[in-house]
């Protein structure tokens, strides 16, 4: 059943997949104050994709395709490979 495990993976940058397990990233820091939200990107001080742009302006909500939405300046650099690639060393 190949396409049932493919669909039951998340293919979102916090998770890892090895074999049949999914394994969920911890996200390093705080998450951003919802009070009194920072004028840039909210997710740029515990983001390790952030560039001097997310730490100025607040990126827009950008279709991306496939029906998903993605609010990051450089959403087709962040892909899920090679956010896996960073979070296990290399060993994916």
């Amino acid at each position: 059943m190949p396409v049932m495990r493919a669909l039951a993976l998340p293919a979102d940058k916090y998770y890892v997949a090895r074999g049949d397990k999914a394994r969920l990233q911890p996200i390093r820091g705080l998450p951003p104050d919802l009070i009194d939200p920072p004028d840039a990107c909210p997710f740029a001080p515990r983001c390790s994709f952030a560039r001097d742009a997310c730490r100025q302006a607040r990126p827009p909500l950008q279709e991306v395709g496939g029906g998903h939405l993605s609010a990051c300046w450089f959403w087709e650099d962040v892909s899920p490979k090679r956010s896996a690639e960073l979070a296990t060393g290399g060993v994916v």
